[in-house]
């Protein structure tokens, strides 16, 4: 196989790499959202900005 196509494989691999390692931390992020939108709820506080902050976490 030529050697570039080696070298754009590699390149493409360490991006989507990149790519996935931030969705898992979005993700993570997502959950701390949710989990404060469950409990402003339980103490009858509800934030109005956490299920959309959620849905845009994601989308992203």
């Amino acid at each position: 196989m030529p050697d570039f196509i080696k070298t754009y494989v590699r390149v493409v691999d360490r991006f989507n790499r990149r790519v996935g390692i931030f969705a898992m931390y979005l993700i993570f992020a997502m959950f701390a959202i949710l989990l404060y939108s469950s409990l402003s709820k339980a103490f009858h506080l509800p934030a109005n900005w956490t299920l959309e902050s959620a849905q845009f976490t994601m989308a992203a």
